[in-house]
């Protein structure tokens, strides 16, 4: 049987007796061996904001969707509970409190990594990790962070020649904070607030996981797509599978863009949290437009002050 990205549904499906429940997660462990399913997407280092990105093979219509993958590695997020919960002392601040749990969770993923890596069972997994890695890593397989073959990069089929057997923590922590897909530190700590509150009860599917595949989209302030997670029962364990959809028209060829900060704020706000989280400063076509008022604004401030000074 042909699975395509219109048998998404199964992902949202949440059954309401013993019976049906068992038919989905029959069904649905199907469609988890099929994934990822690629839409009308490929990876391009041309004609994208940066480094390499993501563009349409063809016109795309809102709502269609483009992408449905699983992380290359993800952290339990009850592990992480469980490692928190013990580690919390008595007298800690919010904040360090919340400085734990995320250098928690980045601790575990990077044990996780390094066992992918030095595991050869799992090339396929191992190049799509390491095609994260950034130009200055002294290794042959750091090839591959200038590959644009999207299934060697979605970890749907092997590539280069073998595995490295690791990475320095540096480096995996440098890929993780670049491109793993986690709570931001205002996320954390309201997860960190709700497992004091309530320890016996997890309301959180996710934590932080690395989806190499969703780390080529490149950011916008006016973004074309936008990405949901759904958490599913598979293989007698939670799966995590991200899907995205384009939110307008695109046509063939444009970049496909997702923010990486709530659109709903304001031109500073949006500003500063990119450069405080991602080291750099949007210059998309709303920011320029944004930023040309704020700039406009802040003159005829700084002229009326001179004015009346000289009053």
């Amino acid at each position: 049987m042909a699975v395509t990205l219109d048998d998404l549904s199964l992902l949202y499906l949440r059954p309401k007796d013993d019976l049906a429940g068992e038919m989905v997660r029959e069904s649905l462990d199907s469609l988890l061996s099929y994934l990822p399913l690629i839409g009308p997407v490929r990876i391009s280092s041309e004609n994208v904001i940066q480094g390499r990105g993501l563009v349409a093979t063809r016109n795309i219509k809102p709502g269609e969707c483009l992408f449905a993958i699983r992380p290359a590695v993800q952290v339990p997020v009850e592990e992480v509970k469980r490692v928190w919960l013990g580690k919390c002392k008595v007298g800690e601040t919010e904040n360090e409190k919340t400085m734990k749990l995320e250098q928690i969770a980045e601790t575990i993923l990077v044990k996780k990594i390094k066992r992918i890596l030095k595991n050869g069972d799992q090339h396929s997994a191992s190049t799509s990790i390491l095609s994260q890695v950034g130009d200055n890593i002294p290794f042959e397989a750091a090839k591959l962070s200038e590959s644009t073959d999207i299934d060697i990069i979605a970890g749907k089929i092997v590539g280069g020649e073998k595995p490295v057997e690791t990475l320095s923590n540096d480096a995996i922590l440098s890929i993780i904070h670049k491109n793993a897909f986690g709570p931001d530190f205002r996320h954390y700590n309201a997860i960190a607030r709700n497992w004091l509150t309530n320890p016996s009860v997890n309301p959180y599917g996710r934590i932080l996981s690395l989806y190499p595949l969703a780390a080529m989209i490149n950011h916008s302030c006016r973004p074309n797509t936008t990405r949901v997670y759904s958490i599913a029962l598979g293989c007698d364990e939670l799966e995590e599978v991200m899907v995205s959809h384009a939110t307008q028209p695109i046509k063939e060829g444009e970049e496909i863009l997702w923010s990486y900060v709530p659109t709903s704020k304001p031109y500073d706000d949006r500003q500063q949290r990119l450069k405080n989280n991602f080291g750099f400063s949007c210059v998309c076509t709303r920011c320029k437009a944004e930023g040309s008022i704020v700039e406009s604004n802040d003159n005829l401030l700084l002229n009326h002050n001179i004015s009346k000074s000289l009053d």
